[in-house]
Protein backbone atom coordinates (compact mmCIF):
# COMPACT_ATOMS: atom_id res chain seq x y z
CA UNK A 1 0.00 0.00 0.00
CA UNK A 2 2.89 2.05 0.89
CA UNK A 3 4.47 1.62 -2.35
CA UNK A 4 1.36 2.61 -4.21
CA UNK A 5 0.94 5.70 -2.44
CA UNK A 6 4.64 6.45 -2.79
CA UNK A 7 3.97 6.06 -7.27
CA UNK A 8 0.22 8.16 -6.96
CA UNK A 9 2.62 10.99 -5.60
CA UNK A 10 5.39 10.91 -8.37
CA UNK A 11 2.92 10.44 -10.88
CA UNK A 12 0.92 13.68 -9.28
CA UNK A 13 4.32 15.86 -9.17
CA UNK A 14 5.70 14.55 -12.67
CA UNK A 15 2.04 15.97 -13.96
CA UNK A 16 2.04 18.96 -12.33
CA UNK A 17 5.76 19.75 -13.48
CA UNK A 18 4.75 18.90 -16.90
CA UNK A 19 2.31 21.59 -17.01
CA UNK A 20 4.17 23.96 -15.80
CA UNK A 21 2.42 24.56 -12.65
CA UNK A 22 5.56 23.65 -10.51
CA UNK A 23 9.33 23.72 -11.20
CA UNK A 24 11.13 26.49 -13.59
CA UNK A 25 8.35 27.12 -15.86
CA UNK A 26 6.53 29.09 -13.27
CA UNK A 27 6.99 32.61 -13.71
CA UNK A 28 9.55 33.94 -10.96
CA UNK A 29 10.20 37.75 -12.32
CA UNK A 30 9.51 40.53 -14.73
CA UNK A 31 11.44 43.31 -15.25
CA UNK A 32 9.99 46.94 -16.85
CA UNK A 33 12.33 49.35 -18.32
CA UNK A 34 11.82 53.02 -19.78
CA UNK A 35 14.26 54.38 -22.42
CA UNK A 36 13.34 57.96 -22.95
CA UNK A 37 16.11 59.85 -22.01
CA UNK A 38 13.03 62.66 -21.58
CA UNK A 39 9.70 63.07 -22.36
CA UNK A 40 8.34 66.82 -22.66
CA UNK A 41 4.63 67.52 -23.56
CA UNK A 42 2.95 70.35 -24.27
CA UNK A 43 -0.86 70.46 -23.18
CA UNK A 44 -2.99 69.99 -26.62
CA UNK A 45 0.00 68.79 -28.43
CA UNK A 46 0.99 65.97 -30.02
CA UNK A 47 1.58 62.02 -28.67
CA UNK A 48 5.07 61.21 -27.82
CA UNK A 49 6.33 57.63 -28.31
CA UNK A 50 7.11 55.61 -24.97
CA UNK A 51 10.34 53.90 -25.23
CA UNK A 52 11.46 50.57 -23.45
CA UNK A 53 11.32 47.21 -22.71
CA UNK A 54 9.56 44.39 -21.03
CA UNK A 55 10.65 41.28 -20.20
CA UNK A 56 9.39 38.14 -18.18
CA UNK A 57 10.75 34.77 -17.53
CA UNK A 58 7.20 33.13 -18.40
CA UNK A 59 4.15 34.75 -20.53
CA UNK A 60 3.43 38.48 -20.05
CA UNK A 61 -0.47 38.65 -19.02
CA UNK A 62 -0.81 42.23 -18.40
CA UNK A 63 0.82 45.76 -19.03
CA UNK A 64 -0.51 48.95 -17.72
CA UNK A 65 0.10 52.49 -18.39
CA UNK A 66 -0.67 55.27 -15.47
CA UNK A 67 0.00 58.73 -14.70
CA UNK A 68 0.55 60.11 -11.33
CA UNK A 69 0.86 63.73 -9.99
CA UNK A 70 2.95 64.75 -7.52
CA UNK A 71 0.85 63.44 -4.57
CA UNK A 72 1.30 60.25 -6.60
CA UNK A 73 -2.96 60.15 -7.39
CA UNK A 74 -3.66 59.02 -10.67
CA UNK A 75 -4.88 61.88 -13.08
CA UNK A 76 -4.54 59.74 -16.20
CA UNK A 77 -8.27 60.03 -17.16
CA UNK A 78 -8.33 63.61 -16.34
CA UNK A 79 -5.36 65.24 -18.45
CA UNK A 80 -3.74 62.51 -20.16
CA UNK A 81 -4.41 60.16 -23.61
CA UNK A 82 -2.23 56.87 -23.20
CA UNK A 83 -2.07 54.72 -26.14
CA UNK A 84 -1.19 50.98 -26.63
CA UNK A 85 -1.72 47.45 -28.38
CA UNK A 86 -1.89 44.09 -26.64
CA UNK A 87 0.80 42.46 -28.61
CA UNK A 88 2.15 41.64 -24.81
CA UNK A 89 0.12 38.07 -24.91
CA UNK A 90 1.41 35.35 -25.05
CA UNK A 91 4.96 36.55 -25.67
CA UNK A 92 7.82 36.85 -22.80
CA UNK A 93 9.24 40.19 -23.78
CA UNK A 94 8.29 42.86 -25.78
CA UNK A 95 9.49 46.19 -27.25
CA UNK A 96 7.19 49.19 -25.87
CA UNK A 97 7.40 51.53 -28.45
CA UNK A 98 7.48 49.12 -31.74
CA UNK A 99 5.69 46.04 -30.46
CA UNK A 100 3.53 47.92 -28.36
CA UNK A 101 2.85 51.16 -30.25
CA UNK A 102 3.10 52.73 -26.79
CA UNK A 103 2.13 56.86 -27.07
CA UNK A 104 1.47 59.41 -24.42
CA UNK A 105 -0.54 62.96 -24.97
CA UNK A 106 -1.59 65.65 -22.38
CA UNK A 107 -4.82 66.87 -22.98
CA UNK A 108 -5.75 70.72 -23.55
CA UNK A 109 -6.53 71.37 -19.84
CA UNK A 110 -3.40 69.54 -18.45
CA UNK A 111 -1.82 72.02 -15.64
CA UNK A 112 2.06 72.68 -16.27
CA UNK A 113 4.46 70.84 -14.25
CA UNK A 114 5.67 67.12 -13.46
CA UNK A 115 4.04 63.82 -13.61
CA UNK A 116 5.15 60.38 -13.08
CA UNK A 117 4.65 58.12 -15.74
CA UNK A 118 4.08 54.37 -14.58
CA UNK A 119 4.28 51.11 -16.05
CA UNK A 120 3.23 47.76 -14.87
CA UNK A 121 3.85 44.23 -15.83
CA UNK A 122 2.42 41.27 -14.60
CA UNK A 123 3.34 37.58 -15.28
CA UNK A 124 1.03 35.46 -13.92
CA UNK A 125 0.96 36.45 -10.14
CA UNK A 126 4.14 38.34 -10.68
CA UNK A 127 4.38 41.84 -11.30
CA UNK A 128 6.68 45.06 -11.40
CA UNK A 129 6.47 48.71 -12.22
CA UNK A 130 8.57 51.13 -12.92
CA UNK A 131 8.44 54.92 -13.40
CA UNK A 132 9.75 58.33 -15.18
CA UNK A 133 8.81 62.08 -13.98
CA UNK A 134 8.06 63.98 -17.43
CA UNK A 135 7.17 67.96 -17.40
CA UNK A 136 3.96 69.53 -19.38
CA UNK A 137 3.82 72.78 -20.46
CA UNK A 138 0.68 74.04 -20.25
CA UNK A 139 -0.99 76.32 -23.10
CA UNK A 140 -3.70 78.11 -20.47
CA UNK A 141 -3.72 81.64 -20.65
CA UNK A 142 -3.58 82.61 -16.93
CA UNK A 143 -3.13 86.19 -17.16
CA UNK A 144 -6.04 87.89 -15.95
CA UNK A 145 -8.41 88.97 -18.21
CA UNK A 146 -9.73 92.61 -18.34
CA UNK A 147 -8.93 96.42 -19.10
CA UNK A 148 -4.90 96.78 -18.14
CA UNK A 149 -3.71 99.31 -15.83
CA UNK A 150 -0.66 101.62 -15.54
CA UNK A 151 1.23 102.18 -12.66
CA UNK A 152 3.36 105.30 -11.28
CA UNK A 153 5.27 105.98 -8.65
CA UNK A 154 4.86 109.40 -6.87
CA UNK A 155 5.93 111.74 -4.05
CA UNK A 156 3.50 113.22 -1.55
CA UNK A 157 4.18 116.02 1.05
CA UNK A 158 2.13 116.92 4.09
CA UNK A 159 0.53 120.53 4.77
CA UNK A 160 4.25 121.76 5.66
CA UNK A 161 6.37 119.42 3.22
CA UNK A 162 7.70 120.69 0.21
CA UNK A 163 6.28 118.12 -1.95
CA UNK A 164 3.05 118.82 -3.05
CA UNK A 165 -0.25 117.49 -0.62
CA UNK A 166 -3.07 116.74 -3.06
CA UNK A 167 -2.94 113.94 -5.75
CA UNK A 168 -5.61 113.21 -8.68
CA UNK A 169 -6.10 109.57 -8.55
CA UNK A 170 -7.41 109.38 -11.61
CA UNK A 171 -3.81 110.11 -13.41
CA UNK A 172 -1.72 109.98 -10.63
CA UNK A 173 -0.54 113.38 -10.50
CA UNK A 174 0.40 115.48 -7.57
CA UNK A 175 -0.90 118.98 -7.35
CA UNK A 176 -0.25 122.05 -4.52
CA UNK A 177 -2.54 122.84 -2.24
CA UNK A 178 -2.03 126.39 -3.53
CA UNK A 179 -4.07 125.93 -6.44
CA UNK A 180 -6.47 128.26 -7.61
CA UNK A 181 -7.93 126.73 -11.00
CA UNK A 182 -11.28 125.37 -10.00
CA UNK A 183 -11.04 122.96 -12.84
CA UNK A 184 -8.05 121.35 -11.18
CA UNK A 185 -9.65 121.63 -7.63
CA UNK A 186 -12.10 119.72 -9.20
CA UNK A 187 -10.21 116.72 -9.80
CA UNK A 188 -8.39 116.04 -7.03
CA UNK A 189 -9.75 113.07 -5.01
CA UNK A 190 -6.81 112.75 -1.95
CA UNK A 191 -5.30 115.44 0.51
CA UNK A 192 -2.25 114.19 2.49
CA UNK A 193 -1.69 115.81 5.82
CA UNK A 194 -0.99 115.50 9.21
CA UNK A 195 -4.37 115.69 10.64
CA UNK A 196 -5.33 116.64 14.32
CA UNK A 197 -9.17 115.96 13.76
CA UNK A 198 -8.26 112.43 14.21
CA UNK A 199 -7.89 110.92 17.61
CA UNK A 200 -4.83 110.19 18.02
CA UNK A 201 -3.66 112.81 15.36
CA UNK A 202 -2.11 110.92 12.98
CA UNK A 203 -0.77 111.40 9.12
CA UNK A 204 -4.06 110.78 7.09
CA UNK A 205 -5.88 110.76 3.76
CA UNK A 206 -8.30 113.12 3.40
CA UNK A 207 -11.49 113.64 1.20
CA UNK A 208 -11.24 117.20 -0.55
CA UNK A 209 -15.41 117.61 0.30
CA UNK A 210 -15.03 117.35 4.42
CA UNK A 211 -11.10 119.44 4.47
CA UNK A 212 -11.57 122.53 6.44
CA UNK A 213 -9.05 125.37 7.07
CA UNK A 214 -6.50 127.43 4.81
CA UNK A 215 -6.27 127.05 1.20
CA UNK A 216 -9.43 124.28 0.95
CA UNK A 217 -12.17 126.28 3.15
CA UNK A 218 -11.71 128.51 -0.17
CA UNK A 219 -11.94 125.96 -2.94
CA UNK A 220 -14.99 126.55 -5.08
CA UNK A 221 -15.25 122.73 -6.45
CA UNK A 222 -14.00 119.98 -3.85
CA UNK A 223 -14.62 116.58 -4.60
CA UNK A 224 -16.41 113.95 -2.48
CA UNK A 225 -14.01 111.01 -2.75
CA UNK A 226 -13.85 108.05 -0.52
CA UNK A 227 -11.43 105.60 0.63
CA UNK A 228 -11.17 101.61 1.58
CA UNK A 229 -8.02 100.33 3.06
CA UNK A 230 -7.59 96.85 1.34
CA UNK A 231 -5.63 93.70 1.83
CA UNK A 232 -3.56 92.15 -1.82
CA UNK A 233 -0.84 91.34 -3.51
CA UNK A 234 0.51 94.17 -5.16
CA UNK A 235 2.36 92.82 -7.76
CA UNK A 236 -0.75 90.77 -8.61
CA UNK A 237 -3.15 93.87 -9.31
CA UNK A 238 -2.85 94.23 -13.60
CA UNK A 239 -6.36 94.83 -14.48
CA UNK A 240 -8.94 97.85 -13.28
CA UNK A 241 -11.65 94.79 -12.32
CA UNK A 242 -9.15 93.56 -10.10
CA UNK A 243 -9.26 97.00 -8.82
CA UNK A 244 -13.35 97.45 -8.71
CA UNK A 245 -13.75 94.53 -6.89
CA UNK A 246 -11.19 94.70 -4.37
CA UNK A 247 -13.43 97.91 -3.47
CA UNK A 248 -16.31 95.18 -3.19
CA UNK A 249 -14.17 93.35 -0.59
CA UNK A 250 -14.74 96.34 1.95
CA UNK A 251 -17.98 97.12 3.35
CA UNK A 252 -16.67 100.47 5.09
CA UNK A 253 -15.91 103.57 3.42
CA UNK A 254 -14.34 106.72 4.50
CA UNK A 255 -13.46 110.48 3.49
CA UNK A 256 -11.06 110.52 5.78
CA UNK A 257 -8.28 107.43 6.86
CA UNK A 258 -5.01 107.04 8.96
CA UNK A 259 -2.14 106.33 7.10
CA UNK A 260 0.79 104.24 7.18
CA UNK A 261 3.63 102.65 5.28
CA UNK A 262 2.72 99.38 3.54
CA UNK A 263 -1.29 100.36 3.61
CA UNK A 264 -2.71 99.70 0.15
CA UNK A 265 -5.62 102.10 -0.44
CA UNK A 266 -8.82 101.86 -3.17
CA UNK A 267 -10.11 105.38 -4.00
CA UNK A 268 -13.25 106.16 -5.41
CA UNK A 269 -12.16 109.22 -7.81
CA UNK A 270 -14.01 112.76 -8.30
CA UNK A 271 -14.94 111.06 -11.70
CA UNK A 272 -16.20 107.87 -9.70
CA UNK A 273 -13.78 105.40 -10.74
CA UNK A 274 -11.50 103.19 -8.64
CA UNK A 275 -8.18 103.43 -8.40
CA UNK A 276 -5.57 101.90 -6.16
CA UNK A 277 -2.54 103.28 -4.27
CA UNK A 278 0.48 101.56 -2.54
CA UNK A 279 2.97 103.30 -0.02
CA UNK A 280 5.70 102.00 -0.14
CA UNK A 281 7.44 104.43 2.38
CA UNK A 282 6.92 107.34 4.70
CA UNK A 283 9.63 109.59 6.22
CA UNK A 284 8.28 111.92 9.58
CA UNK A 285 5.50 111.61 11.80
CA UNK A 286 4.06 115.32 11.72
CA UNK A 287 3.25 118.16 9.02
CA UNK A 288 7.07 117.84 7.60
CA UNK A 289 6.34 114.18 6.54
CA UNK A 290 7.07 113.10 2.85
CA UNK A 291 5.32 109.86 1.57
CA UNK A 292 6.37 107.18 -1.26
CA UNK A 293 3.32 106.12 -3.49
CA UNK A 294 2.59 103.42 -6.24
CA UNK A 295 -0.57 104.24 -7.79
CA UNK A 296 -2.20 101.62 -10.30
CA UNK A 297 -5.10 103.49 -12.78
Amino acid sequence: MKKISLFLICLVLVYLCGCGLLGPNSPTSVTVTIKNSSINLTAGGAATYIEGEIEADSILTNVEFKVLNSSNSDVTSNYFVISFVDAYKDKKKVDIKNDLNATIAAKSNTPGGTYILQITASSGSISSSTTKNFTVTSTVDTTPQGTPVSEKSVTLGAQNANPPSCLDADNMTAYSSSTTDPNIQAKIDIIFSYSTVLNPASLAFTSPAIAAGTPYSSWSNKASTEFKKVSATWNNITTQEQIDSLWNTVTTSSQRIAVSSGDIIVVKTSESKYKIINITNINGSDGTATMDIKGKY
